[in-house]
Formats: C-alpha cells, structure tokens, sequence
C-alpha cells in the first residue's frame, strides 16, 4: 500500500470516528438534560412509567404539547426557555441567550431586545445575573455548594506547630 492510499485511508477513518464522537455527544447531551430536567418535570409521568428513555421522551414531548395548546404569555416562553438553556449549569450573557432564544424560534423583541430579556429574567426568582460571573445562571445553580464551601474537619490539623501524642517508645 503506498503512503498516500494510507494517509487517505486514515484521514477517512478518522472522519468517521469524529462523526461518530460528535453523535455520541448529541446523544449524551440528549439524555444529560432529560435527567437533570426530568425530576422537576416528573409529576407529569403517570404511575405506569415508562421503561425506556424513548418512552420517557414521548410522554414530555406530549406533555409539552398539551403546554403549549395552552394559551400562555411571551413572558413565560422565553422564561421558561431560558430555564432549560440555563439547566446546563453554564453562565450566558443577555446576548448568548438571546441567540439561543433565537435558534429556538423565540423571539425577544423589542427596541431592545437585551433590556427585554433582562427585565424578563431580572422579576424571575429563577434568575439571578452577575456580570463578572459570566451573566445569567440560574438560582439554583448559584446555590449549589462549591467544594472549598464544605467544612474542615476539627480532628485534623496540618500545622507543624501541633504536637502530636507520642507512642509509647
């Protein structure tokens, strides 16, 4: 086999393999964001749950649609998307999520749309935004302990200045 052959033969493979990653990924993300979606959303499933994530998708893709036969406001649209595209723990300015809104099929409207968004999500106990943080996240995704927040243990110290009980030498 010469080397170019090869060298197609690889960059082919690796292609394939990168479609395949990318694939997978979706699919993780897919299932990531059921999970972390499903508790809030679980008094929606009957008592006969189903078995599988397919099944689980269908009963929330009917659920949504019975939501959204409800006649319900601007405001709670684009709130309760920028819920779900906040869920994934990642901060986002006005700008970020009104581009996502936007990929969605929402759209903020206005003069300006970023002082809408922001007015929006600000009378939101849900939302909370810093800017120096990163823009908005949700409330309870500020919340969630950080691992310098747990405390230290009163039986262990590290200081050369404590003497420690000698044994019996």
């Amino acid at each position: 086999m010469e080397p170019i052959e090869a060298l197609a033969r690889l960059e082919s493979e690796a292609a394939a393999l990168k479609k395949t990653i990318d694939d997978s990924q979706k699919r993780l993300d897919d299932i990531t964001t059921l999970l972390r979606l499903l508790p809030k959303y679980q008094s929606i499933l009957s008592k006969d749950q189903p078995k599988s994530i397919k099944g689980t998708v269908e009963i929330f893709r009917e659920w949504l649609d019975e939501q959204s036969r409800r006649q319900i406001t601007k405001r709670q649209l684009i709130t309760d998307a920028a819920e779900v595209i906040l869920s994934d723990g990642v901060r986002r300015f006005s700008v970020e999520l009104i581009k996502e809104l936007h990929a969605q099929g929402i759209d903020v409207g206005g003069t300006n749309a970023k002082v809408n968004l922001a007015s929006y999500l600000s009378k939101d106990n849900r939302f909370e935004s810093n800017k120096k943080a990163g823009g908005w996240t949700l409330t309870s995704a500020s919340k969630m302990a950080k691992p310098n927040d747990a405390p230290t243990s009163l039986g262990f110290s590290f200081s050369s200045a404590v003497q420690r009980p000698q044994s019996g030498r």
